[in-house]
């Protein structure tokens, strides 16, 4: 491993010695712990606009930034000299694969595009962060009986695709689910006003095969 005159790794070469085996992406933090427990992944929408509302089609779009954070402890650097080399590990494109992120989709899109603007963290304490830009067309009953002085509320649906409550629960981050800017951009005849998030748990299945997942 080379180090400069600070006796500091380079990014790659740390990233690489973090996920080298017994590092598994494959696996989710908390996995094979005992007592067994979950990983807590926390979820914000940030909404920046509605670059387009279909009435006819029931669809509404929005544009903004779709943010995770969870704990690997796997991938915590604390403790040795590389705490003071990097305040955070910013991970290249080429090296995101090689650790575990979350399956998080958007139950309700009819159609979903995450732009080149991205960004994957891991903090000295094993904290990853997560941001990435989105354009999604979400399905949205819309009511105009009350035309011009309607309101219409739709649901953002986000759950994982492939884990159960047994491997992660999901949760706000910082509280607050989804944030709508200030100056977001709306529509000539709609704009968001207002926001709000609530975490449940959805059971498929029944008897011994009953299983849930966050949403």
């Amino acid at each position: 491993v080379s180090v400069d005159a600070a006796g500091c790794q380079s990014l790659a070469s740390k990233i690489g010695q973090l996920t080298a085996s017994p590092y598994d992406a494959s696996f989710h933090p908390n996995h094979g712990l005992s007592p067994s427990q979950p990983t807590n992944v926390s979820l914000q929408l940030y909404v920046k606009s509605i670059p387009s509302l279909d009435q006819k089609k029931q669809q509404i779009t929005l544009e903004g930034y779709f943010r995770e954070s969870w704990t690997d402890k796997r991938l915590a650097y604390g403790s040795d000299n590389d705490a003071n080399c990097f305040g955070s590990l910013i991970l290249p494109e080429s090296q995101r694969t090689a650790i575990w992120t979350p399956d998080i989709y958007f139950d309700n899109a009819v159609n979903s595009m995450f732009g080149t603007s991205s960004s994957l963290s891991v903090s000295p304490s094993g904290q990853v962060s997560r941001s990435r830009q989105y354009v999604i067309v979400f399905a949205c009953p819309f009511d105009f009986a009350k035309l011009p002085f309607d309101v219409h509320s739709c649901n953002v649906d986000l759950a994982s695709y492939s884990y159960s409550t047994s491997d992660i629960v999901l949760a706000e981050k910082d509280g607050q689910g989804i944030v709508i800017a200030a100056d977001n951009k709306g529509t000539t005849e709609f704009k968001l006003s207002d926001g709000a998030g609530k975490i449940e748990t959805k059971w498929f299945g029944t008897g011994a095969d009953k299983v849930g997942y966050s949403f």
